[in-house]
């Protein structure tokens, strides 16, 4: 159970696991930065990092790259059945993000 949402590091506790070298569309992410955290939905990934859906990226709902390095873990819901496969490495050129601010 997450005991304060708002706190982007507390989704490390929703759900279920997903290893970090086999993402599946739709997991859920928690990275760190400076001042706490953020979260995103992983919507494809290449070798260094996860293409990540998410809002307040720049003051927009984006997709950036998010190097994997940063990122604390993968969880996925619970209540709906994991994808049976992970996600192939994909081609995304947007930037990678620094500073979700």
């Amino acid at each position: 159970m997450i005991n304060n949402p708002y706190w982007a590091l507390n989704w490390l506790k929703f759900g279920n696991p997903v290893l970090k070298d086999k993402p599946v569309m739709g997991a859920i992410g928690a990275a760190e930065r400076g001042g706490g955290g953020h979260v995103f939905f992983v919507v494809g990934h290449d070798k260094e990092n996860y293409h990540a859906l998410g809002g307040n990226q720049s003051n927009t709902v984006s997709i950036v790259k998010m190097p994997k390095s940063r990122v604390k873990g993968l969880r996925f819901p619970s209540t709906y059945p994991l994808p049976s496969s992970a996600l192939a490495y994909s081609t995304y050129d947007g930037k990678i993000s620094s500073n979700e601010a």
